[in-house]
């Protein structure tokens, strides 16, 4: 069946794929303690996508504890290596051939750097299994809204240009403080959403909209979660590093940990549906939100390449909509950057100096973490977080429907 005749729950609604064009990390907010993680050396790796053979073994404590239960000595042996190895970072022979034998999972890592120190942060997954959130895909796509908005608000009307400005660079002590003025934004984002630019004469006063907060709650867009994919095949550990760009070059910060992300080139199906709330259609949506990427990927192209660095691998399909998702890819250095930039050099610069984003000359990149990848010589490289692409799938099964 191809996927024009899929038998949409309505005209409104269509399966797409997400597939990932670099390692994508979105954690759950864990940090696994490096005591139940085992890192080992391998002569040749298993998965061929990987030109290195650094493992990682994940330890099932639970089932550790279950098979030594019938041996109360080593059992209690078990959880003094345990202790031990929280403490002082140092795994015994015996812990180390536990979380061998009774993995939770094994994955890969990216680089031959790769070493378990304090932190290993989780990606999200459900039943054992690797997924994308619907509502991070969602957050993608009306991040891109956002800052579609705005841009346009702005240039039709003084007042929400005024306003706008004024949010963007309001000094805040409090992070509710920062919360309500990112509620101001999206409360304009969901109102235009609605009324387009006929919002304008709506709501004349735009201070007036932070009072309409049932605009939070209007349906404009469902996004399913995705399907799942085991570990093994889904995910591998990397290294995650934040930077700076100084005009001369890229500077590392000593902000740095290991984290479980996506593999590039890993591809999910999901099911889209626009709702009542939204005068667009999914197309409409989409093409937005792909313009507003592939902006912010020519920008970082051109900043890294000044820096003879990467971002040149990252390589969309045609037809396809640009994304960027997960850690790094948060509103205050990628779409309301790209807002104040739009408003002019002085708000651009206040902005700047007010998230600490950049210490560079324009084009201010929007880049804050990168990962270390091996590549197929052996040589390490400095690789963008985040991206991916959805397209619709050349063939969908009925029964390939997201559940829930």
């Amino acid at each position: 069946m191809t996927f024009t005749e899929v038998p949409f729950l309505d005209s409104s609604s269509a399966l797409y794929y997400i597939r990932t064009l670099s390692p994508i990390h979105i954690g759950t907010g864990e940090i696994i303690s490096s005591a139940e993680i085992l890192v080992t050396k391998e002569d040749t790796p298993t998965d061929p996508t990987l030109p290195i053979a650094t493992k990682i073994y994940r330890a099932d404590l639970q089932s550790i504890i279950e098979n030594l239960m019938p041996e109360p000595q080593k059992l209690s042996a078990f959880h003094s290596s345990l202790r031990m190895a929280i403490r002082e970072n140092i795994q015994s022979v015996m812990l180390k051939e536990l979380i061998k034998k009774y993995p939770l999972y094994e994955i890969y890592a990216s680089s031959k750097k790769l070493e378990i120190n304090r932190e290993y942060h989780e990606q999200i997954k459900t039943d054992n299994r690797a997924f994308i959130p619907g509502s991070t895909i969602k957050g993608a796509i009306f991040s891109a809204i956002m800052s579609h908005a705005l841009m346009q608000l702005s240039d039709a009307s003084p007042k929400y240009k005024r306003f706008i400005i004024e949010t963007l660079t309001k000094n805040t002590s409090h992070s509710n403080e920062e919360d309500k003025l990112y509620d101001a934004l999206a409360t304009i984002t969901f109102a235009w959403l609605k009324y387009g630019e006929e919002m304008i004469k709506r709501f004349p006063k735009p201070e007036a909209l932070r009072r309409k907060r049932y605009f939070r709650f209007w349906r404009w867009l469902a996004v399913s979660d995705t399907g799942l994919i085991s570990i093994p095949q889904a995910l591998q550990a990397n290294v995650l590093i934040r930077i700076k760009g100084g005009e001369n070059g890229l500077r590392k910060t000593n902000l740095e940990f290991v984290a479980e992300c996506l593999k590039k080139g890993i591809s999910f199906l999901f099911l889209l549906q626009s709702q009542q709330d939204s005068r667009l259609t999914i197309k409409q949506i989409l093409n937005i939100t792909h313009q507003h990427y592939s902006r912010l990927l020519e920008r970082e192209k051109l900043w890294f390449e000044e820096r003879s660095l990467m971002h040149n691998l990252i390589t969309p399909s045609k037809n396809s909509t640009l994304v960027r998702i997960g850690h790094g890819s948060g509103l205050d250095s990628t779409s309301l950057l790209m807002v104040a930039e739009h408003l002019g050099e002085h708000v651009l610069k206040t902005y700047v100096e007010k998230w600490e984003l950049t210490e560079h000359k324009t084009p201010y990149s929007t880049t804050k973490w990168v990962t270390l990848i091996t590549d197929k010589y052996g040589h390490e490289q400095y690789f963008p977080l985040g991206w991916a692409e959805i397209s619709p799938p050349p063939e969908v099964n009925q029964n390939d429907y997201p559940k829930g």
